[in-house]
């Protein structure tokens, strides 16, 4: 935690805290990333034994889980309370989840809602992803490929590729310090498209 806070009056609620073991989160290395591949980006549904990779058809994702009824206002097709983007050729270029309810969605390493822990994440992607924001403990990995392979970036001023670049977010609940968001995206829908349609907000 890098907030300093209060002193409180009365010891924490124990049922709220989740069980991070301190001599395995003590041992962990700074700024490490996991070696990822693209099947890292999929979205997956290992009760049905489906899994959509990144750049799937509409057509081939609603053969297995239904047809989208309506788009919220980020115009993501909405399935329930799985979210999917597709890009102006029909194929998908971001997906998110953020209800565990019914939900049987996890990233390609089993990371699921309300079940995994901050901990968890660090363990399976890596340290060099945490960050701060007004939504809760976040962990934010940015990978581009290169030469085939996934390599990371610190920052989104290293992507060269924009084309070929990937983003994985999580936010942490700052209570449990359990997963309760999970958000996969290209690099150019999640940051590219952003900006222009700032900038075209402001001309």
């Amino acid at each position: 935690m890098n907030q300093l806070q209060q002193r409180p009056e009365s010891p924490s609620d124990r049922s709220l805290l989740s069980n991070l073991p301190p001599s395995q989160s003590d041992e962990m290395p700074d700024f490490v990333f996991t070696q990822l591949t693209l099947e890292d980006f999929n979205l997956n549904d290992p009760i049905r034994n489906i899994s959509f990779k990144m750049g799937s058809s509409r057509e081939s994702i609603e053969e297995q889980i239904g047809i989208s009824t309506e788009q919220n206002y980020s115009k993501y097709d909405t399935y329930g309370r799985l979210f999917i983007h597709y890009d102006a050729n029909g194929l998908m270029d971001s997906w998110y989840i953020s209800d565990s309810i019914h939900l049987p969605f996890q990233t390609n390493r089993g990371v699921k809602l309300e079940e995994s822990t901050y901990f968890d994440i660090l363990s399976i992607y890596g340290t060099a992803g945490g960050d701060f924001n007004n939504y809760g403990l976040s962990l934010n990995y940015l990978y581009e490929e290169v030469d085939g392979k996934l390599v990371p970036r610190f920052s989104r001023y290293e992507i060269v590729d924009t084309d070929h670049a990937y983003n994985l977010s999580f936010i942490i609940d700052k209570k449990t310090y359990k997963v309760n968001y999970i958000h996969v995206s290209t690099y150019n829908f999640g940051y590219i498209e952003p900006i222009e349609k700032y900038l075209n907000k402001k001309k």
